[in-house]
């Protein structure tokens, strides 16, 4: 009887080591990349440049448009491409006096980020 009641006791642990391995494995922690301090820094009839930062050093684009966001306009720093913090996006080629859409996409680490989505209205 002693025997049978250790073995279940060995069991009954062994089976939440495994739990906890597992839950351990599965809850680790994924990357996130963060935006800040975004705003229309020019805004004219046909175009409207966009200013934002990130946390982490990425390469972006703006998706936008005036119901759905089906447009895309890339980072224009100047930084050859490579992945940096400060991200300047100019769109241009929009129609006067009317609304858009707009929101910053990276990627980080195998994951796709958006900002918020917000709105400005060209003049």
């Amino acid at each position: 009887m002693q025997i049978i009641t250790y073995a279940i006791i060995g069991v009954i642990v062994a089976a939440i080591g495994v739990s906890i391995a597992y839950y351990q494995n599965t809850n680790i922690e994924k990357p996130v990349v963060n935006f800040s301090d975004i705003k229309i820094t020019k805004l004219t009839s046909t175009s409207a440049t966009i200013e934002g930062i990130t946390d982490k050093a990425v390469r972006c684009e703006i998706e936008y448009g005036k119901e759905d966001l089906d447009s895309t306009a890339t980072d224009n720093m100047g930084k050859m491409n490579m992945p940096h913090e400060d991200h300047k996006v100019t769109i241009m080629g929009l129609e006067p006096n009317t609304t858009y859409k707009y929101r910053f996409k990276v990627q980080y680490d195998g994951e796709i980020f958006y900002s918020d989505i917000r709105t400005f209205t060209t003049t």
